[in-house]
């Protein structure tokens, strides 16, 4: 994960809860959904694992695996990532990751393609400008 790109992970999303990666994931998921831009699967994925990190809700871990019920990347990380917002159960978020990154590497989504983002897309929460005057 890049510090440049998420800050300093401790103090943003463990001590203060001033950013927000669930938050952050989903606005990705939606652009991903919307472009097609493969850069953003590293996101979401690098975001599950801050989230699995640093929790922003009551959590459990335990193996929850009900299967695949669909042959679509999106739609079976969209499942995983409700069964951690409804459930609590932190091994949702390794899935969430693991099918970023094999969305990432074999493609489903009809527009997609690799395009840097620079930026494009901010972080849920406070600007990087608002946590350097905390």
């Amino acid at each position: 994960m890049s510090y440049y790109k998420y800050g300093e992970m401790e103090i943003n999303y463990s001590k203060g809860k001033h950013l927000n990666a669930i938050g952050s994931l989903e606005k990705r998921l939606e652009a991903y959904e919307f472009e097609g831009n493969t850069e953003l699967l590293c996101d979401i994925g690098n975001f599950a694992m801050i989230e699995y990190t640093y929790p922003t809700r009551d959590t459990k871990c335990e193996i929850e695996d009900e299967g695949r019920e669909v042959d679509n990347n999106l739609e079976e990380l969209k499942r995983y990532l409700e069964l951690y917002k409804d459930k609590g159960n932190k091994d949702c978020l390794c899935y969430v990751a693991a099918i970023a990154m094999a969305e990432f590497m074999r493609p489903q989504h009809k527009k997609s393609h690799y395009k840097k983002t620079d930026g494009k897309y901010e972080v849920v929460g406070y600007g990087i400008n608002q946590l350097k005057s905390m």
